[in-house]
């Protein structure tokens, strides 16, 4: 039965957080809209099994199609770096006297394990494409080609490590007299056909190779290499699909366009040796020591010591390669849906450079989640039906080894991030093979017992302990106990000068799942937002000709939360030129805060990018008599480029902007400076889900988040003196380190 479309003012009610998160997913605001207008038609042409958690839906959505566009991208610009292969290194080749270049080719592809061999020998021996072997073996497309892809890898490394660069480079004379007639398959020459079996599969594997070779040393030194392994097409074939012949010589290599992330040539002439000689392959196993195969997420990702991260999609074959890999310590993580995630650290040096590691993942435990009324009837049907509510909670399964009290964030963090010990999942095809009346399934990350909570965004309504062996949770829940848990909203609004009510006032939550819901001032200039899900919430509020304002706080369940009255200042206007070291404009995105008058504390409107244009020009409309503080918002690291370290990057501090005396300056100049990297670790325990913070000389946030896993997490801020406090469950210190930051990157480790 397909499921019932979604509302549109249903969906409109989550655009704030959907925007907001985009814009932390996509630096670029013009492809986080596009991913979000994604969003709103793939939820429209396919809504979800229970909306009653559109939330949750809607962000995993956002993220599995930003995911998706990334790895379209890295595919892309493969594709386009291979049409680019240099040919001046083909005037370096010797001329082959005879077949015996092509024995240790022969060797390395006879030697391949299956199913790689065969998929090798099928598509460059007998000549059938990548769709017709997926086709005939009844296995994706992208299976083919990954298994062609680590085959190349694999064949690569042996034979450098075996016998060096030369054995590429004396090839290709080979190779280019004998490509085009190989590619078609059927219609090779007469002097082809008499070839052995063994001389055909090592010329095919040859065209294979060598523009492999090439290919990984011109990505070696260029702007931006890629690091992980994605599907292409050989030589031979692409060649035949652009109509060239045996006589017209390739295309010439692209020069690297330079940018922010661009490395200097001096570091990647250093760096290319290293980079292409290294491989890191293996698959990922299940206990009965066989590949874990068409999992819905499955995949490796490495940390290097720079905090750069690196994936690759094992889905196909549960199979897995990195090449190009700069000697150093790496930290590993592989996981699959439905198992126990691994975690390792590994270092390749001269001496370790082509490591072959299997990872064999544990089953999680899995308990079906269901939740009824104390009639017996499902909770979200009852919701959705014609007699449901005008609340609308937004209801998620939650683990914990603690039992939690009446905040979530008491035991770990918060609910959004991390989410416990273990992930809820409300689609995808664990989630539609589950008998009816439940709604959806709880992971476990590491065993049972544990403490599985139902809780409406902060508050936790119903908690029960599940033990080893227990395959299902169920929550008996009454819509007089939910409504009870929801929380109301009152304030009033007036001119901060006559004290006047201020009608059509515009009152918007945001930072929760009621991100985008709201009202309007009556004639008295009050507003009231009932039914709300209990927990902290960003409030904006903005009227005509007006400040806009904005406050943290914390709605509790089952009260009023009574904000008072809030006076709205005239709003000003603030102009700002931002530029680099020398002067130059600089188009660069920063976020806004509000010092609070009462904890003198920094509250950064999570939900809100300023950037300036490429000519350096930002613009702050309606600001009021307060305090701000206006920082760039590049200090979080961890989705730069897995190039290296962003020489070229460009960051700002904290920078003042005091109001209060009702004056605002005629025009304000931001400085960037140089990043400097600070990588932050821990060890002694797993880091996974701490958060940490870190502030300035005058005690303002400048970068907070968390650890994912125990790998060293990296910030890019400027040079100057900075307090990183490391924070645990409920918000408690577990420790504070002062740093200086200079011209060089600096390591704070925190011992637990």
């Amino acid at each position: 039965m397909d499921a019932d479309p979604i509302p549109h003012d249903v969906l409109m009610r989550h655009a704030g957080f959907l925007r907001g998160l985009a814009r932390d997913l996509v630096r670029d605001p013009s492809a986080a809209e596009d991913a979000v207008q994604d969003v709103w038609l793939l939820a429209l042409e396919h809504p979800p099994k229970h909306a009653s958690n559109l939330r949750g839906w809607l962000r995993v959505l956002l993220t599995n199609l930003v995911r998706s566009k990334a790895r379209s991208s890295t595919r892309r610009e493969i594709r386009e770096r291979e049409r680019a292969i240099d040919q001046r290194e083909a005037a370096l080749a010797p001329v082959v006297q005879d077949e015996t270049m092509l024995r240790p080719v022969t060797e390395a592809v006879l030697s391949l394990p299956d199913p790689l061999r065969s998929t090798v020998l099928k598509h460059y021996f007998e000549g059938l494409t990548t769709s017709a072997i997926a086709a005939s073996e009844s296995v994706p497309l992208s299976t083919v080609k990954s298994r062609l892809q680590r085959a190349l890898e694999i064949l690569r490394m042996r034979l450098q490590r075996e016998h060096g660069d030369t054995w590429a480079l004396g090839l290709l004379p080979f190779v280019s007299s004998n490509a085009h007639h190989l590619a078609a398959g059927a219609g090779m020459g007469k002097g082809t056909l008499l070839m052995s079996l063994k001389t055909k599969v090592a010329i095919l594997s040859a065209v294979l190779l060598v523009v492999g070779f090439f290919y990984r040393e011109l990505s070696s030194s260029s702007a931006a290499p890629s690091t992980s392994l994605a599907p292409t097409e050989p030589l031979a074939i692409a060649a035949e699909n652009r109509g060239t012949t045996q006589s017209e010589p390739p295309l010439a290599a692209k020069p690297p366009t330079p940018g922010r992330e661009t490395i200097n040539a001096q570091q990647a002439t250093s760096n290319s040796n290293q980079r292409s000689k290294s491989l890191f392959y293996g698959s990922l196993l299940g206990p009965d020591g066989e590949p874990l195969r068409g999992l819905w997420s499955e995949g490796v990702v490495l940390t290097d010591g720079d905090g750069m991260r690196r994936n690759c999609d094992a889905k196909a074959e549960g199979a897995f390669a990195f090449s190009v890999l700069p000697a150093g310590r790496y930290w590993v993580a592989a996981y699959a849906d439905g198992y126990q995630a691994s975690n390792d650290v590994m270092d390749i040096d001269s001496d370790h450079s082509q490591i072959q590691r299997d990872f064999t993942l544990s089953p999680k435990p899995i308990l079906k989640i269901r939740v009824t009324t104390p009639d017996g009837k499902n909770l979200f049907e009852v919701l959705t039906g014609p007699d449901a509510p005008k609340f609308h909670p937004v209801l998620v399964p939650v683990a914990t080894k603690e039992r939690p009290g009446k905040w979530f964030d008491d035991v770990v963090g918060s609910l959004n991030n991390p989410f416990g010990i273990g992930q809820y999942w409300s689609y995808g095809p664990r989630v539609e093979a589950l008998p009816p009346g439940c709604m959806g399934i709880l992971m476990i990350d590491g065993a049972l017992p544990a403490f599985v909570s139902l809780v409406n965004y902060h508050r936790v309504l119903q908690t029960q302990e599940a033990a080893p062996g227990q395959d299902e949770v169920l929550f008996v829940l009454s819509l007089d106990e939910l409504q009870a848990s929801c929380a109301e909203i009152r304030l009033q609004v007036v001119d901060a000068v006559t004290q006047a009510p201020l009608v059509g006032a515009s009152v918007e939550l945001s930072g929760g799942p009621s991100s985008g819901r709201g009202s309007q001032t009556d004639a008295d200039g009050r507003a009231e937002i009932t039914g709300c899900e209990p927990g902290e919430f960003d409030l904006r509020v903005s009227a005509k000709d007006h400040e806009q304002y904005s406050r943290r706080f914390l709605a509790d369940s089952g009260t009023v939360t009574d904000l008072g009255r809030i006076a709205l200042e005239k709003g000003m206007s603030v102009e700002v030129e931002v530029v680099d070291g020398e002067g130059t404009p600089h188009g660069e995105r920063f976020s806004l805060g509000t010092i609070d008058s009462v904890t003198d504390k920094l509250v950064v409107d999570r939900g809100r990018i300023y950037e300036s244009s490429t000519g350096g020009q930002l613009k702050f409309d309606r600001l009021g008599r307060h305090v701000y503080v206006i920082q760039s918002a590049n200090h979080d690291a961890i989705n730069d480029s897995a190039a290296g370290p962003s020489a070229n990057k460009l960051v700002s501090g904290n920078v003042v902007l005091d109001l209060r005396s009702g004056a605002a300056p005629a025009k304000l100049r931001i400085t960037l400076a140089p990043a400097v990297r600070m990588m932050l670790s821990v060890t002694g325990q797993p880091a996974d889900g701490l958060r940490f913070r870190v502030t300035d000389e005058q005690g303002l946030d400048i970068a907070s988040s968390r650890f994912y896993g125990s790998a060293p997490r990296p910030l890019t801020l400027p040079s100057g003196k900075y307090r990183v406090a490391l924070i645990g469950a409920g918000g408690a210190v577990l420790g504070e380190k002062s740093v200086t930051l200079g011209s060089s990157s600096s390591n704070v480790v925190f011992v637990r």
